[in-house]
């Protein structure tokens, strides 16, 4: 007895020609069976293409507000930082200012302890 099935190779489709079809199936005047027909899948295989590519979109949508959230937090963390280093450095002038004064006032009295080690009310004891 002779064996009539012959096997059929499997076609392999890249993932630009599925994305060729469903921009032609998208663009109307085509319809799933003949399409399919002329491409030699089913009707069904060129749904779940279309899936497919739609739920790549969804995730590259998803990706690209990711990215954005990240850029808007960095560009909110870089203002903050600079804010900060501003303040500190004011701070940073402030403290250095005080010290100088204090350095003025110390050359200034001959002697700075005078009034720290006796204090005028301690003396009367």
């Amino acid at each position: 007895m002779e064996n009539d099935i012959t096997k059929q190779t499997r076609r392999r489709f890249t993932p630009e020609s599925k994305e060729q079809a469903v921009a032609r199936l998208s663009e109307g005047g085509v319809t799933y069976p003949s399409f399919a027909a002329e491409l030699g899948v089913s009707p069904g295989q060129l749904q779940s293409w279309q899936l497919e590519l739609l739920a790549a979109g969804s995730a590259a949508a998803l990706a690209l507000a990711q990215m954005k959230a990240e850029a808007a937090e960095l560009a909110q963390l870089r203002r903050d930082y600079k804010r900060l280093k501003e303040e500190n450095d004011v701070m940073r002038i402030g403290y250095s200012l005080s010290n100088f004064r204090i350095l003025i006032q110390v050359s200034e009295n001959p002697h700075p302890t005078e009034g720290f080690l006796n204090p005028p009310e301690f003396d009367t004891l």
